[in-house]
């Protein structure tokens, strides 16, 4: 409804998505997908992005992982730099119900759904 009321009145809206979340299943990422082309519907979205959930040092998905995972626990417990993509790819391995590889598909696709969008990772 606020999307239909801000179109209405031609403000343009930044539509942003995240995916990886606790328990994310192939389910939750079609109901992404369709939310998207829903809003793609109202033609005043400026940029659409996609980003990948990141479990960053001191939060409390970080405190999560490294119980989860002794890879992680074991190279980054006292690190100050991290590869990001590796903490992706073990929160999604302990937490989604969906394999990451999978997961980055569907930030590709999604990428596509719209002409000015962009699918981040940090």
């Amino acid at each position: 409804n606020a999307i239909k009321l801000l179109a209405e009145r031609n403000i343009k809206i930044i539509a942003a998505f995240m995916l990886g979340h606790p328990e994310e299943n192939e389910i939750s990422i079609e109901r992404t997908r369709e939310h998207i082309l829903r809003i793609l519907e109202f033609k005043n979205t400026n940029e659409l992005v996609t980003s990948m959930f990141t479990p960053l040092p001191g939060s409390l998905a970080y405190r999560m992982l490294l119980e989860k995972s002794e890879k992680i626990l074991s190279r980054f417990k006292h690190c100050d730099v991290f590869n990001v993509r590796e903490f992706q790819r073990e929160w999604a391995t302990h937490f989604c119900k969906i394999d990451f590889e999978m997961l980055l598909r569907h930030a590709e696709e999604f990428g596509k759904l719209y002409k000015k969008s962009y699918v981040e990772f940090v």
